[in-house]
């Protein structure tokens, strides 16, 4: 196969489901060949046109009921389209339903053996992979009790173990890395990664954005069914929380080019490439700030020294439960570190006209590089934004010394204590 040509080819791909309003119409069109019956067409997608290349990580998201698991299930060969073609070059593991196929009363063994022969691997591969799949899913001697008497971590963790087994040449993933503890969850990560630097293709459902950013080359956001856009993950990752503030009824966010109408004149804020404002709801930011120690307006940062946030809002509206503060992220769109006021315990009660200045102190600790700031109000009681300036001013943080840290933070230490001991044989 050429290298150019797609792994993956979709083209006007729909699906559509019947749907009853009795069980009776369903037996009377079971009986009749479709003839009689009374059902109604629920078009799940539409229209889908999409190539995935070899090695490519793709990330598909939407809101709920956008087609993104039917979408899944068709490329897995599970669900056949109701209209278009599907091309699909090579292996392809699914990871939809952890444990799909595992039948209680069989040993964790058993089903192993099961589920391989599923995945493709004959009985002398099997035994091979056996104790690798063991030692990834953790369950030492429970390895031999029915699956039945097992906890759902342990559950989880075999039958991802056993998914991620073989070798595909096509991974598909729906939302199902968060299985057993955060350790666990780091593994099924790794794996995951493991399995992309081997030039495998990745397609997975994920509501989480930096797993997005992190993992994905591209992204699909799917609305209605359809593909409402492709491409960068960090853009079309701001796109889908657009339209999941769209549907709390506010209109989709705003360029605001630098700078946003209700923010008070002589204010220094924007200067990032592309800040969006969303529209308030019940809440306007007026200005934004970051202070130094002295008070004075900055824009750059030095690594370990101490600032202050400076948010100053206005009420339209009545509201509980209110949180008011700001996060960082990186030029890829990973949110780094944030903090709100209040942290804990009650939150804010304002009555409509209200204003409030909120100052949040702070030590930077990100590492030296060029960071975006994002602004909100939220009400924890609605759980709902009432307004966010996303990626609105830009932030450069400096270090100062030879101090070399690792990662995008650093972590505070004191001088580093060596007991070198050396060899007596040496001159």
């Amino acid at each position: 196969m050429s290298p150019e040509q797609p792994v993956i080819s979709l083209r006007g791909v729909g699906k559509t489901f019947r749907t009853f309003a009795r069980p009776s119409d369903r037996v009377r069109r079971w009986l009749s060949g479709g003839r009689a019956g009374h059902c109604r067409q629920h078009a799940v997608l539409a229209g889908i046109d999409l190539d995935v290349m070899r090695g490519e990580t793709l990330g598909i998201v939407g809101r709920n009921g956008s087609g993104k698991s039917t979408l899944l299930r068709i490329l897995s060969g599970i669900m056949q389209p109701s209209e278009g073609t599907v091309a699909v070059r090579g292996r392809v593991a699914p990871l939809l339903a952890l444990g799909a196929g595992f039948h209680p009363e069989f040993t964790g063994r058993e089903n192993v053996e099961l589920n391989a022969t599923l995945l493709g691997l004959d009985e002398r591969e099997m035994r091979r992979r056996m104790p690798a799949i063991v030692d990834f899913a953790e369950i030492g001697d429970a390895i031999d009790d029915p699956v039945s008497t097992y906890s759902s971590g342990m559950f989880a963790r075999l039958a991802f173990a056993v998914a991620v087994s073989g070798d595909p040449e096509i991974l598909v993933v729906d939302e199902i890395l968060a299985v057993g503890d955060a350790a666990f969850a780091r593994k099924c990560h790794a794996r995951i990664e493991e399995i992309q630097r081997s030039g495998s293709t990745v397609l997975f459902v994920s509501h989480q954005q930096n797993t997005v950013i992190e993992l994905c080359n591209r992204a699909v956001l799917l609305e209605g069914g359809r593909i409402d856009c492709e491409g960068a993950p960090r853009e079309v990752m701001r796109r889908y929380h657009a339209l999941l503030f769209a549907g709390t009824g506010a209109a989709e966010p705003a360029e605001v080019e630098g700078r946003v109408s209700p923010v008070e004149a002589g204010e220094e804020v924007g200067d990032a490439p592309d800040p969006q404002e969303y529209p308030a709801d019940g809440a306007t930011i007026l200005s934004v700030r970051f202070a130094d120690a002295q008070g004075r307006t900055v824009r750059a940062m030095r690594l370990g020294g101490e600032y202050v946030a400076e948010l100053r809002v206005r009420f339209d509206r009545a509201a509980e439960g209110v949180t008011i503060g700001f996060h960082f992220r990186n030029e890829t769109g990973v949110t780094l570190a944030g903090l709100f006021h209040p942290p804990q315990g009650d939150a804010l009660s304002v009555d409509a006209l209200d204003e409030a200045t909120v100052r949040i102190p702070f030590r930077m600790t990100l590492l030296a590089g060029e960071y975006f700031a994002t602004f909100g109000v939220r009400s924890r009681l609605e759980e709902r934004h009432m307004h966010r300036l996303v990626d609105f001013q830009r932030i450069s943080v400096h270090a100062d010394g030879p101090r070399v840290h690792q990662g995008y933070s650093a972590i505070d230490a004191g001088p580093p204590v060596v007991d070198l001991r050396r060899h007596a044989a040496r001159g």
